[in-house]
């Protein structure tokens, strides 16, 4: 599930960055937006070498619906898509790493 979750957050990024661009933003949204979602697609690709780098997306998520409330808001097309992006980010980077551990004292039979 790591490898779909990491490209998911790519996608995610991606979309944060275009959608800066698509309707009006105040001054500090357009800059945050623009640049949480850089930051989303490439901690996503460098978490594919490094997994638990995932949890720095993690605090993108956070921030990203927190500074709804602590940003001027010009647009509430802005605070919906920053806002669900930021749960849907979080929701994803919390995904396992894909690591199937056993439990201490199994054996492996082949």
């Amino acid at each position: 599930m790591n490898t779909v979750a990491r490209y998911i957050n790519v996608i995610l990024g991606f979309w944060l960055f275009l959608s800066a661009f698509m309707w009006p933003h105040g001054h500090s949204e357009f800059v945050n937006t623009v640049i949480l979602g850089l930051v989303t697609m490439f901690v996503a690709l460098i978490a594919f070498g490094i997994p638990t780098l995932r949890f720095l997306n993690t605090a993108v998520g956070v921030w990203l619906i927190l500074s709804w409330f602590v940003l001027s808001k010009s647009s509430g097309a802005t605070g919906w898509n920053n806002i669900l992006a930021g749960v849907a980010i979080v929701g994803v980077s919390l995904l396992g790493d894909g690591v199937t551990r056993r439990p201490i004292g199994s054996t492996s039979h082949r």
